[in-house]
């Protein structure tokens, strides 16, 4: 189903020699491309038409599908693995079950998305690059901005994220975090610790992977490349729309505090709740936080 699109034209980024240009090439042919998808048709996804776009560089089955909508795509071809959900069991799952994919084509590496983070070729190119300056390390984001600044990498203390206004090349999984999208990871390292956390569907579910990769590094990189995110949080949609996603934040969080044992999350979470109910003048945020506690007592 992939679009009709060109192939990477290396030369027009001036990729030279050929030699340099079959490396990165190579590179790109380690990797399985991950998208999961939630009630978007396939062909509306920005990271699926980013994929498209490198054409032939991105060979036959190194796209990995999740979808967690309640109907199946139609008009899938060859070129693409796709699983269909329809319980809707979050990402976490979802880049579990790539690890099998990635395992079965002998990949090196996973590259996760959401379904909506669109890229051009000068992102991969970058991934490239970094992984040679930096080869002893086995995580690789780049930075993820919305409209009031970098979403990710972000600093993480007292049991929740907090915005960076610049970042280094490399930083610290003590101290630091980054989101899910963008992430391309190394599929032994991934294995080595376990995956994700199935029972964090979404929200805290990077946080959450980036404390068990401390069980094999110190470390993260940051990608010189820069990709718009749409964050939770960084705006208020409608109020049906926001309870829905507040629910699963609710769901991450409390999960995550419970596991890690930190329990300064609940007062953010709780912060949270306080903020949507007053801006939205809704007091159901503060129920379902107050469900979420007797649950967990």
């Amino acid at each position: 189903m992939c679009l009709p699109a060109h192939q990477i034209n290396f030369e027009s980024v001036n990729l030279t020699p050929p030699s340099l240009q079959m490396e990165i090439q190579n590179f790109l042919r380690e990797i399985l491309y991950v998208i999961v998808l939630h009630e978007r048709r396939l062909k509306e996804s920005e990271s699926f038409l980013s994929l498209c776009a490198m054409g032939d560089n991105v060979p036959a089955r190194s796209i990995f599908i999740y979808d967690n909508s309640k109907e199946p795509a139609a008009g899938l071809d060859g070129k693409i693995v796709y699983r269909h959900d329809p319980g809707n069991p979050g990402v976490s799952r979802a880049y579990n079950q790539a690890l099998t994919v990635a395992i079965e084509q002998k990949k090196k590496w996973m590259l996760l998305f959401d379904q909506d983070t669109a890229f051009t070729d000068n992102f991969l190119r970058k991934l490239y690059a970094s992984t040679r300056s930096n080869p002893e390390s086995i995580a690789f984001v780049p930075v993820l901005k919305d409209s009031k600044g970098i979403v990710s990498p972000f600093r993480w203390a007292m049991g929740r994220g907090w915005r960076i206004s610049h970042r280094l090349e490399i930083l610290n999984l003590k101290k630091f975090r980054f989101a899910n999208s963008g992430l391309l990871v190394q599929c032994d390292a991934f294995s080595t610790v376990g995956g994700y956390e199935e029972a964090i569907p979404l929200d805290f579910s990077d946080v959450v992977f980036g404390e068990k990769l401390r069980q094999v590094t110190t470390s993260f990189t940051v990608v010189d490349a820069v990709l718009n995110h749409d964050f939770f949080g960084a705006s208020i949609n409608s109020t049906e729309e926001t309870l829905k996603r507040f629910r699963l934040f609710c769901t991450g969080g409390f999960e995550y505090a419970r596991s890690i044992g930190v329990w300064i999350s609940y007062v953010s979470i709780l912060w949270r709740a306080i903020h949507l109910s007053l801006s939205l003048k809704s007091l159901a945020f503060i129920r379902i936080f107050l469900a979420n506690c007797r649950r967990s007592s």
